[in-house]
């Protein structure tokens, strides 16, 4: 299984208290966060950079579709959201779900400012491009079935739950 940019539930750093982990690729948690938090998001670059979010329901869905798979010998699926979205989208995702917070993105890539001939920039999954998730839907039947908004209503809902209320220490 190749699966991109996974976010929900559990994710590293997602219990209380709130660790925000310092990952270019980490956006879905942090602004999940921030809204569970009522915290405003500025970001003053990178909203023209796009991931390919997926979303640990569709990950799981995946994962048992390829145990019930009946082939022979050894296949390798992507597992991804099926679609590309900007750091901006993403905000914008955020906001419909959190109206009060203020959302600010500025336009720009986040690789901006790395070497562009570092090996890291693909390790660390800086740059993605759209992952081809047409084999997994052939053999597998896999299609993901996580929008951006409902993925990351499903993470804000999670640590609002983890929060403790108000007047406990």
């Amino acid at each position: 299984m190749r699966i991109t940019a996974p976010y929900g539930p559990r994710m590293n750093g997602s219990r209380y208290p709130f660790q925000i982990p310092d990952s270019l690729h980490r956006h879905t948690l942090i602004f999940a966060i921030k809204c569970a938090l009522s915290q405003d998001i500025i970001m003053p670059v990178g909203g023209d950079h796009t991931v390919n979010y997926t979303y640990v329901g569709d990950i799981a869905e995946g994962v048992a579709l390829s145990m019930k798979a009946s082939f022979r010998g050894f296949e390798a699926f992507n597992i991804a959201g099926g679609k590309n979205y900007s750091i901006s989208e993403l905000g914008q995702a955020v906001k419909e779900l959190c109206p009060k917070i203020k959302v600010s993105i500025g336009p720009g890539d986040l690789t901006k400012g790395y070497d562009e001939n570092d090996p890291m920039l693909s390790k660390l999954h800086i740059r993605q491009g759209l992952f081809d998730t047409s084999k997994a839907s052939r053999m597998l039947g896999f299609r993901p079935s996580y929008s951006l908004k409902s993925g990351m209503k499903e993470l804000i809902s999670y640590i609002r739950s983890q929060m403790p209320s108000k007047g406990q220490n």
